[in-house]
């Protein structure tokens, strides 16, 4: 790592993140069981202390928080896929601006550029995974 990346860079950077986080989203909601709901099981920090100062770990239960119910599936992976379609969208024409005013020799641009290609290729796998799974 060559050190801090210049504002406009490291703005780039995050933008990215999110568009990948959306992605991944969407890839993991389509990972899960068709017809089950998604859920995942919280533990509850309900620990007993007893009277020695320890603490009784029987006691400590685990909860099931619902995330997306089984018929809601799809629709919740289409909004996470849509929202990285679209900041992808913003994210390129943001990188052709940045390029286009000949800011290529700012730090970072190019390693920034090569990264957003990965992500155009997660956005795209995503969006592919997703048309699957509704003609399925």
């Amino acid at each position: 790592d060559g050190g801090p990346l210049p504002p406009a860079v490291e703005h780039l950077e995050a933008q990215r993140r999110l568009v990948e986080l959306d992605a991944a989203v969407c890839e993991a909601m389509l990972s899960c069981p068709r017809g089950e709901d998604i859920a995942v099981l919280d533990d509850d920090d309900d620990e007993e202390e007893d009277g020695e100062g320890t603490t009784d770990k029987a006691a400590s239960k685990q909860t099931r928080r619902l995330i997306c119910r089984a018929g809601d599936r799809l629709d919740f992976a289409a909004g996470h896929y849509e929202s990285a379609r679209l900041g992808m969208e913003g994210l390129i024409a943001r990188y052709g601006r940045m390029k286009g005013r000949g800011a290529g020799a700012v730090d970072g641009l190019d390693d920034e550029g090569k990264d957003i290609g990965y992500a155009v290729m997660l956005v795209v796998g995503a969006g592919n995974r997703l048309e699957e799974e509704r003609s399925s």
